[in-house]
């Protein structure tokens, strides 16, 4: 574990005794300090996982403290190290674990005066902050402090009372300052100084204006008032609250949350606290047994009054407790969270304490304040935090729980739009707090006559919440409601069903969850059946109301909505359309649109042409206009025409103007992937309901859209055209002939969109093998598959990089998914130049089409009928077809070995060679790479193979994709493999010309590599010259680099006999400062005269 960086910190601390050992250490505890300070830092929301780890660590920092003094720097470091485990466990957790010995409590207190009195530096600070933390803890020693006595015979509460006073002015240690001041002053033998310590606070937070000074002293108030008796600090409280109202109005979330803070504490000071805390224990029971034993064996509880028992007497209360009361009630409402938070915890605690009549008080206006706040959403969490917290310690009246239930209702699903948000979540989850604690708090004898409504709306939150935490809060609240009420509906299912990880996808939660529920159980199906179509289908999310309304299709097929006039009432709203906004008038329609497609009882002649006249009667609709314009509206008439043009499909005028609707929109559509799906899929639709005259019809109107030119117009129709079942129609020409002309249109286009050409390279190569004519021997039908095919070849070249990444691999792999029944019935001479480009896209080993070319190697071998050398060579390396999988990493390894094999074949080695130096070029595929060069090596063509390489590597010296991979693959060819002298001249002819006139200085880098590896295999008459322009290059980078690789290419060469000479070259390259273009020049000739002498 990471922790165990921090002993092995501490071990080297120990070591530090003088400067000279720091020195020496330096590196190693400087690298362990920043190791262990992260370490502990990034532990902080897992802190339970350093606590075991702990006592050991404070063992160990002792040892090291005991021996030293506080002004070795293993001082500062340990105290660094414990400041930083303060900071991952929180103060409050690491006091128990403080030494408490009296000799500490000296020790430390000393240690602590020496530093705050000495000049004060940024590097004592940790130790300053950690002693503070460890004092407080020290100080809780049951003798008086006055016994102890440290220097000059002054006792040790005066000294700590110093202490205090320094560190109040330096306002980066009100953090822990606080806890020392709780406990030194509830020392009864310290409170004496009290008073003077309390005035002194009051006039700095009455005078100062600095808002640390301010966040110091509020922050050591509130510690006081909670750590001191209350019949003490009586006294004061009257003074301390007056200075701190206005600090509630400063604009500092930390300064009004903690002055909220002080303020509760001063009200709970005139109360006595509760000494019946009985309500903790008053918890319900598991009902794991059967319901029938658990009525025999359970006696009936009667009704109590937690308030009666804990408060016998009447309190008399200030005149300034009331506004106390206000002011924490009116900042429920609160900007900041953690604001309303602490006002809810110190308003159920004052409810604790005061007495009834008066708690009762509390709690009304608190339920007035939901009730009369429909709005307002920090209002709202803030009461239903404060409500959560009230019943959490029973001190709720069961005579409220039905206004209780009435607020669950509205809080489980209050959502705003604010701003440029969606508030409610927190609301949400509040209200699942509010129901776990009347379920922990309270007998199920008082919960029961509410279960089934607050599971209904529960079952609602899990199934249907937007935010997973509340779906999980909710569920969190079912399985205790379910284990401790006996009344919980259908309760085993509902807990298996609705598991924390069962409900981590809305999709899963909506489609499969909630429809169960709703088709399942009665109990459960008119809330969740309202819930969507009043609320979720007409939600202001997108995907909500898609969400919905695809649940209540699912519902609607198993159960009659018009049962319990559902659709009536629902189509009641539907009827004033035209009034919504666009948000709820996309829910509608989408809700219709599924109800009338998915329940015949509804499919009545009357309702049909009631919702027909309301959105397509250009008279008495402005919808039609509407959705012209607008997308959501788009989208939800096409899901219309999708799910009911069958409905509509006899009637000629309005199947036409469905239809016209559709082109509409396909013509009007811009860039929107939706409105692109659904045009699709109602365009299917026609398709099915059409004859093949009607579909050819069709097709002929869309090819005039396709002359266009427009992407995503012809994008549409291309993916419409390769889902149709062309072999039942006849292809027109005119649809080749346009995807082609759209092809030669946008294929060089900066402005294209590869996923428009993946469709339409589909669309092609789908619909050319259904023309009856296109691969037979006439003139114009050459012509034609001619055009075809160079667009073809084109796609599987395309290896176009934007910003985007490789936007070409989309290309490729559209005509990789298709490209079976084109290669079939193509000539042998086209077969080859794709073959030949499809096992160059795999020799690259690109991780989506690898083995899809791979696959499509062996499929269009064994589909071929005319025998070829290549065919015949991919059938040979196949030897089985289980292979293709794409899972296993040793698989992809054997499918690499067959595709090497493939370098048998001469008519595609070059080619293979455009894939394979990828993978020569790529450091983590280096499995790959020693699976070929070992391949090679074994080869017995071996020397054509690598001439072959240096031929391709010439052609491609200037290609700015593959020149860098094919010189680094050079070099690793050179230093791998023994070449012949023809073929390392070629490389190095390749080199210079891939680095000739470049401004990419990384090209001169990797050919001053190939340069400097022939010399290390002794080819240094062939490097030479190179070498020498590169020396006197005009970028330092390059001269100083060539210089080093020269240095180590000269040191690995085997000779003996020139020893001396190597000695001398290599000298003059380490003397020389290549960084001076002129030094450089000048020695260059001196370096390139040595070099050849020992040639």
């Amino acid at each position: 574990m990471g922790i165990d960086y921090c002993f092995e910190y501490i071990e080297i601390i120990k070591t530090i005794n003088d400067n000279n050992q720091v020195s020496e250490i330096d590196p190693r505890k400087e690298a362990l300090k920043e190791k262990t300070s992260k370490i502990l830092i990034n532990s902080k929301e897992e802190w339970r996982s350093v606590l075991p780890y702990i006592p050991r660590l404070m063992s160990a920092s002792l040892d090291v403290l005991k021996q030293s003094n506080s002004n070795d720097p293993s001082f500062e470091m340990i105290m660094d190290l414990l400041r930083n485990l303060s900071i991952c466990i929180s103060p409050k957790r690491l006091a128990k674990y403080w030494p408490t010995d009296l000799d500490w409590l000296i020790k430390v207190t000393q240690w602590l005066e020496d530093m705050i009195e000495s000049d004060s530096k940024p590097q004592n600070f940790s130790s300053v902050y950690t002693l503070i933390l460890w004092l407080a803890s020290a100080i809780h020693t049951p003798f008086a402090l006055d016994r102890f006595v440290c220097v000059e015979e002054i006792s040790i509460s005066p000294r700590i009372h110093r202490i205090i006073s320094k560190c109040a002015d330096n306002y980066s240690l009100y953090p822990v300052l606080h806890f020392l001041c709780g406990a030194f002053f509830s020392r009864i033998d310290c409170q004496n100084m009290l008073n003077d310590f309390i005035n002194n606070l009051l006039l700095n937070l009455n005078t100062t204006s600095c808002i640390n000074s301010k966040l110091c002293t509020v922050r050591i108030l509130a510690t006081l008032m909670k750590k001191i008796p209350r019949e003490i600090m009586l006294r004061y409280e009257s003074e301390i609250y007056s200075q701190t109202i206005d600090a509630i109005d400063f604009d500092h979330e930390k300064l009004v949350k903690l002055s909220l803070k002080l303020i509760g504490r001063c009200a709970l000071v005139y109360l006595k606290p509760s000494e019946n805390v009985s309500w903790r224990y008053r918890c319900g029971k598991r009902a794991m047994k059967p319901l029938s034993i658990l009525a025999i064996e359970s006696k009936p509880i009667q009704s109590y009054s937690y308030l009666n028992d804990c408060h016998p007497e009447k309190m008399d209360l200030p005149n300034h407790f009331e506004n106390m009361i206000r002011i924490l009630l009116k900042n429920l409402a609160n900007e900041s969270t953690i604001v309303r938070f602490t006002v809810a915890k110190y308003l159920a605690s004052i409810c604790d304490r005061l007495t009834e009549d008066r708690s009762d008080q509390v709690i009304n206006h608190v339920l007035q304040l939901c009730s009369s706040s429909d709005n307002d959403d920090n209002l709202w969490h803030g009461c239903c935090l404060t409500l959560a917290e009230i019943v959490r310690r029973g001190y709720f009246k069961a005579k409220y729980f039905p206004d209780l239930v009435e607020i669950l209702e509205k809080a489980f699903f209050f959502e705003k739009i604010k701003g440029s948000f969606v508030c409610g979540e927190n609301i949400r989850d509040a209200a699942c707090y509010i129901c776990w604690s009347l379920v922990r708090s309270y007998d199920c004898n008082l919960i029961d006559p509410f279960v089934n409504r607050l599971a209904s709306l529960l079952i609602n939150v899990v199934c249907f919440d937007k935010a997973i935490n509340c779906r999980r809060a909710a569920s969190a609240v079912i399985q205790e409601l379910a284990g401790r009420a006996r009344k919980f509906p259908n309760w085993i299912d509902v807990i298996q069903r609705t598991g924390f990880h069962d409900l981590n996808s809305i999709e899963r939660t909506f489609l499969e969850i909630g429809v169960h529920f709703a088709t399942s159980y009665a109990e459960f199906r008119p809330t969740i059946i309202n819930h969507l179509l009043f609320n979720k289908s007409l939600h202001f999310d997108h995907s909500i109301r898609q969400l919905a309304a695809q649940a209540i299709r699912k519902i609607s097929l198993q159960y009659s909505f018009a049962t319990e006039q559902y659709f009536l009432s629902y189509f009641s709203k539907f009827k004033n359309l035209s009034q919504e906004d666009y948000n709820t008038r996309h829910g509608l329609i989408l809700t219709i649109a599924f109800l009338l497609g998915s329940e015949e009882s509804l499919q009545t002649f009357s309702t049909m042409d009631m919702i027909y006249e309301i959105l397509f009667n250009l008279k008495t609709s402005r919808l039609v206009a509407i959705s012209n314009s607008n997308n959501l509206i788009k989208e939800s008439y096409l899901v219309f025409i999708k799910e009911n043009l069958k409905l509509y499909w006899r009637d000629t005028d309005k199947r036409r103007n469905l239809y016209s609707f559709i082109l509409t929109t396909l013509e009007s559509n811009e860039s929107d992937e939706s409105i692109q799906s659904h045009t699709i899929l109602a365009l299917n639709e026609i398709r099915k309901l059409s004859n093949e005259s009607d579909i050819e019809a069709l097709i002929d109107e869309l090819i005039d859209s396709l002359e266009k030119h427009d992407q995503f117009i012809v994008s549409t129709i291309a993916r419409f055209l390769s889902e149709c079942n062309l072999s039942a129609i006849s292809v027109n020409e005119r649809i080749l002939i346009a995807l082609n002309k759209f092809l030669n249109h946008w294929f060089k286009s900066e402005l294209r969109r590869p996923e428009t050409i993946g469709d339409v390279i589909t669309a092609l190569l789908k619909t050319s093998v259904h023309h009856p004519r296109l691969f037979d021997e006439s003139k114009q039908s050459n012509v034609l598959l001619e055009d075809i095919h160079r667009n073809v070849l084109k796609c599987l070249k395309d290896h176009s990089i934007t910003k985007k990444g490789d936007t070409g691999l989309i290309v490729r792999f559209s005509v990789l998914k298709n490209i079976d029944q084109y290669a079939r019935l193509i000539s042998t001479k086209k077969f080859c130049s794709i073959t030949k480009l499809i096992a160059a896209e795999a020799a690259s080993h690109r991780y989506k089409t690898f083995v899809l070319s791979m696959k499509k190697l062996f499929q269009i071998a064994s589909n071929r009928s005319e025998s070829c050398a290549i065919t015949s060579a991919i059938k040979k390396i196949f030897n089985r077809d289980d292979i293709f999988s794409d899972d296993d990493f040793e698989n992809k390894l054997d499918l690499f070995d067959n595709c090497i094999h493939l370098l048998d074949c001469p008519q595609i080695i070059e080619d293979l060679w455009l894939g394979f130096v990828s993978i020569l070029a790529d450091p983590g595929l280096e499995k790959f790479s020693n699976s070929l060069i070992d391949y090679i090596q074994a080869n017995e063509r071996q020397e054509t193979i690598l001439a072959q390489f240096a031929q391709v590597a010439q052609k491609n010296a200037k290609d700015p994709r593959l020149c860098i991979p094919f010189l680094i693959g050079a070099n690793l060819l050179l230093t791998r493999i023994p070449t012949t002298d023809l073929i390392q001249t070629e490389l190095a002819s390749f080199a210079w010309n891939a680095c000739a006139k470049t401004s990419n200085p990384k090209k001169y880098l990797l050919s001053c590599d190939i340069f400097c590896t022939l010399v290390s295999i002794g080819k240094i008459s062939l490097a030479q010259s190179y070498l020498y322009v590169l020396l006197g290059h005009r970028l330092p980078r390059v001269r100083s680099y060539t210089a080093i690789q020269l240095y180590s290419a000269l040191l690995a060469l085997p000779t003996d006999e020139i020893d001396s000479q190597l000695t001398v070259i290599t000298d003059h390259l380490k003397q020389t400062d290549w960084l001076d273009l002129e030094t450089a020049k000048e020695e260059r000739q001196k370096v390139r005269s040595l070099l050849h002498s020992i040639q």
